[in-house]
């Protein structure tokens, strides 16, 4: 699995490989999409849950679900407003806070991007659609690690271009700002991957069917 995907169904697939399949050992791995793939190509895994991955002869894909790409953000610093000796009447009421607008993809140049290295699914998918589009990005930073862009977002180093649930299971959720790409709409296709010349087993077909299953409770823009 991918390590985000990884933090969040690793508890899970273990309990229920503890419990449905007491006496049979499970292995889990966490790596890039693409190494992944090849992992599989080359049967050192059975099953990966995998983003946008290429057509590879060795491996069936199966999509699971599709996740909107996002210009992530450091969260405006909120403004003080004068102080009050009490509450004026009635009660303080809490304002809701409007959703930022989505962004258009020919506005996205005009950001400092911290992202991923070359060999990630969603920067290959940017710079492609980036590329079609005719824009030149600005890449400011790039950081191999997940958790370190969205780290240096929140500290105001530069946005990154990210799928919503990864800020969601970040932690920081508060300290950043999510805004959808627009026009063209860009999304990341989470897909099961195995091997398309090795004989699954039983044991495989029911590690499969859990992890699809759990796939099914992520969080998704």
């Amino acid at each position: 699995m991918p390590p985000s995907i990884g933090r969040r169904l690793t508890p899970g697939l273990v309990e229920a490989f503890r419990e449905q399949c007491p006496d049979a050992r499970l292995g889990i791995a966490e790596g890039l999409s693409a190494h992944l793939v090849e992992w599989i190509a080359t049967g050192r895994i059975d099953l990966a849950l995998v983003h946008n991955p290429e057509p590879h002869d060795a491996i069936e894909l199966t999509p699971l679900f599709d996740e909107r790409l996002c210009l992530v953000s450091q969260a405006p610093r909120p403004t003080r407003a004068p102080r009050q000796t009490r509450p004026t009447a009635p009660a303080r009421v809490r304002r809701a806070v409007a959703a930022p607008p989505p962004l258009p993809l020919r506005e996205l140049p005009s950001f400092p991007l911290i992202l991923p290295d070359r060999g990630h699914t969603i920067r290959r998918l940017l710079e492609a659609q980036a590329a079609a589009s005719g824009l030149h990005l600005d890449v400011a930073w790039e950081i191999s690690s997940i958790p370190a862009i969205i780290d240096l977002v929140a500290l105001g180093h530069g946005h990154a271009v990210l799928a919503a649930s990864a800020v969601a299971v970040s932690g920081r959720g508060e300290e950043l700002q999510v805004r959808t790409l627009v026009e063209p709409q860009l999304t990341s296709t989470l897909y099961l991957a195995r091997s398309a010349t090795k004989r699954a087993t039983p044991l495989a077909r029911h590690a499969q069917a859990m992890l699809v299953r759990l796939a099914g409770t992520l969080p998704r823009g």
